[in-house]
């Protein structure tokens, strides 16, 4: 697929390091094996479980097995720890183990002031503690008097909570140009990064990035509430809020196509809460798919830490794409009109404002629930504000739409950086319409799927048949009033080139590939940026393989000429990587 597409469909933004503890990402389990775990060292933050693999100390005994042997939550570990208000002074501490101040908890002695919280309530890291404690010779000490190994000093992570070890001075990093590093913040301060949502304190961001600040509970903020880095410097100076007892939170997780169970684990207010503020320290957010998405990277349970982040990455979940829940019928030139039952999903209709109007114009492709894939001639030149995208639809009248017709207004346009419309014979015809809402999953609007690894690239299916879907113009050379499907056949690049007429054969490339049968049935005018889908092998899943993009046209008209092949814009990374060649 073209880098374009890539691109935005991975993000761009640059993401701070998380500790993946004892997550499994192979459906074997096999990379959380004790063959691959049990030599792995753990970083000094975090608790090793029996096989090996390392979770953050923060989140052990909280009620949820993050070890996948669960040793995190065994009951010889967690009794004290687990303990609420009251029933913590059952437990007596031992003479090797720090009593945590307000919660009666017992942690070992070795882990106070060793830079990561083990106390709920944060005391064994608190600086009237660790500053009297000297650190031995092969330590760091944290500015607030924790230490952590020398070792760990400049290693790009914050082994002292306060990210002292990590310091620029300290470490003699140079930032690149005007870039900054995000600040710490003072307690009951937090902030949003703009552009980087999983961003940490330390992580170094470019210049011009926007914090946007706030405070929690009833304290209000002191100084300006927003920031940007210019010159390597936060202007103008952070601000504070006016309330020091307040403690830190973390943001709310934004994770669409995910449902998330917000519960707080400790102190008075300990049970389910709304997942629609910033969450306290000791949260645990609990997070599933819903249905019509797939779990597409991250964990199902994360915990809000001491020092405002999330202990992991937070599940996200993509739409299952490809899927019908009918069988294909076999524009639209002597097509078909689908029935209610077959449905195409991710068919995407598209209407220009036009002296007051809005006029039906091309078709596309939706591939996420943000993007539609389209020709790039349909909006050549064309802004964003003067097109609207309807999903289930089957009419090309904008006005006489179905109730559960969802339309979406464009927030960019981006074309592949390739194509230079008619001057460059419309190759690489491809653009991405990108929406400034998401669309709603459901049975009738859901993406196509794209053959990301090009193991069935379109060249290489000669004599196959897919489909296309549109509304252009039709036998009676009219634009069809509904959607219509026609199905067309791969011909090879030969094939084509003795077929089609000499002056329209320069629009062969690379970049494109001929389907149809040249005998009266073929797309024509108003189905650009339609999609080409074939049915992925030995599968229920469709994949788009080509866009529509020209056609040869009668003699003396502008309309199509159903007797010749029509031009498809290739979507496959083999052929898009040649175009950047």
């Amino acid at each position: 697929m073209n880098k374009l597409l890539i691109e935005i469909l991975t993000g761009l933004n640059k993401r701070s390091q998380y500790l993946a503890p004892s997550f499994v990402d192979c459906v074997d389990q096999s990379d959380e094996s004790i063959e691959i775990c049990q030599n792995y060292v753990c970083p000094n933050h975090t608790f090793k479980c029996s096989y090996g693999g390392c979770i953050h100390d923060e989140i052990v005994c909280d009620g949820i097995k993050d070890c996948i042997d669960g040793k995190d939550e065994a009951k010889d570990l967690c009794t004290a720890l687990n303990c609420k208000n009251d029933d913590c002074r059952k437990y007596t501490c031992k003479n090797d183990e720090f009593s945590c101040e307000n919660t009666g908890q017992c942690i070992p002695m070795n882990k106070v002031c060793d830079g990561t919280h083990q106390c709920q309530d944060a005391t064994d890291e608190k600086s009237d503690i660790c500053k009297n404690r000297s650190c031995s010779k092969d330590y760091f000490r944290c500015a607030y008097g924790g230490c952590v190994p020398s070792s760990s000093q400049c290693n790009l992570r914050a082994d002292c909570y306060d990210w002292s070890d990590e310091d620029d001075d300290t470490c003699g990093n140079s930032l690149p140009e005007g870039a900054c590093n995000l600040p710490l913040v003072e307690p009951g301060t937090w902030y949003n990064v703009g552009n980087c949502e999983r961003c940490r304190p330390g992580s170094t961001v470019p210049e011009l990035t926007r914090l946007e600040f706030n405070c929690y509970g009833n304290t209000s903020i002191e100084g300006a509430s927003i920031a940007y880095c210019q010159g390597s410097r936060w202007l103008p100076s952070l601000p504070t809020c006016l309330s020091a007892s307040s403690t830190k939170k973390c943001p709310i997780v934004n994770s669409p196509g995910a449902i998330q169970y917000c519960e707080i684990k400790q102190g008075v207010k300990a049970g389910l809460t709304s997942c629609n503020h910033p969450a306290s320290i000791g949260t645990r957010i609990s997070l599933k798919c819903h249905h019509f998405y797939e779990r597409e990277r991250g964990s199902s349970h994360i915990t809000c830490l001491h020092d405002g982040t999330w202990s992991q990455i937070p599940l996200s979940c993509r739409p299952t794409c490809g899927i019908r829940t009918s069988a294909l019928a076999t524009m639209i030139i002597r097509g078909w009109k689908p029935s209610p039952k077959e449905d195409i999903p991710w068919h995407a209709t598209l209407f220009s404002y036009e002296n007051g109007l809005w006029n039906f114009f091309c078709g596309g492709t939706l591939i996420t629930e943000k993007i539609v894939l389209t020709a790039g001639h349909c909006i050549w030149k064309t802004s964003p504000d003067t097109i609207k995208v309807l999903l289930d639809s089957n009419s090309s009248n904008f006005t006489n739409q179905n109730k559960e017709t969802q339309i979406r207004d464009i927030d960019r346009i981006e074309l592949h950086g390739s194509y230079q419309d008619y001057e460059g014979n419309y190759g690489s015809d491809l653009a991405l319409l990108i929406f400034k809402n998401p669309a709603l999953i459901n049975p009738r609007v859901l993406p196509a799927c794209i053959d990301w690894s090009s193991r069935y690239d379109v060249t290489q299916r000669i004599g196959e048949v897919g489909f296309i879907a549109g509304m252009g113009v039709t036998e009676n050379d009219t634009f069809s009033s509904n959607l219509r499907i026609v199905s067309a056949q791969i011909i090879s690049e030969d094939v084509c080139r003795k077929k089609e007429m000499p002056d329209f054969r320069k629009y062969l490339t690379y970049t494109s590939f001929c389907a149809g049968w040249a005998n009266g049935t073929a797309v024509c005018n108003g189905d650009s940026g339609g999609g080409f889908l074939l049915q992925r092998p030995n599968t229920n899943i469709w994949e788009v393989h080509g866009i529509v993009s020209l056609s040869p046209r009668r003699l003396g008209g502008f309309l199509c000429d159903p007797n010749y092949y029509t031009v498809f814009t290739k979507i496959g990374k083999r052929s898009n990587e040649k175009s950047r060649r």
